[in-house]
């Protein structure tokens, strides 16, 4: 699971968007994968002409395009091959990263600011946790969020994606100079 996350900002450190976002997505599967549910799953799968004809007869095909002389590429659902699962262990992954959250959130209403907005994983806050070297310390030890388990402060790419260089550079001004970005 560690290399998924050093390679995850890897590669976006090299500005690989594509092979960032399939680790993430990597990663976040194996997590889920304990607690999925394995019959009747959507996806893609390759399939003959005498395996489509089964799914058409079951209802179970959404759409399908033909890729050869007997091959076609089904969107479909199907049960999938897993021989054990763990509710369990998806079941803890969660709540501890429940409790790990709500331990931000603590942290930051005693520092007297608000939270605004949570879901599963993510808090939307008034607090800059730049300024308190506790919070940092505790929850942003690598100052960017790259670390497996370390907050990260998700709008620096949404923002930086969406405004210019002198737009970034007017907006630090009208910051009094504090814009500072979360990077490794």
């Amino acid at each position: 699971m560690n290399d998924g996350f050093r390679l995850k900002a890897m590669y976006k450190n090299l500005g690989q968007t594509v092979l960032s976002t399939t680790w993430k997505k990597v990663i976040n599967s194996c997590y889920g994968f304990f607690g999925i549910r394995f019959a009747d799953k959507r996806g893609v799968s390759l399939m003959t002409s005498d395996q489509l004809d089964i799914a058409l007869d079951e209802g179970k095909v959404y759409n399908y395009n033909q890729i050869g002389e007997d091959h076609f590429l089904v969107d479909s659902e199907k049960d999938l091959e897993v021989k054990g699962k763990s509710i369990a262990i998806a079941s803890a992954v969660t709540s501890l990263a429940r409790l790990e959250l709500y331990e931000v959130m603590n942290a930051i209403i005693g520092k007297g600011y608000k939270i605004m907005y949570s879901d599963t994983d993510s808090i939307i806050t008034d607090c800059n946790i730049r300024k308190f070297d506790d919070l940092m310390k505790r929850f942003m030890w690598d100052g960017c969020g790259a670390e497996l388990g370390a907050l990260k402060n998700e709008c620096v790419d949404k923002i930086k994606s969406k405004l210019s260089k002198e737009q970034l550079e007017q907006q630090t001004l009208l910051d009094g100079g504090e814009l500072k970005f979360d990077e490794c």
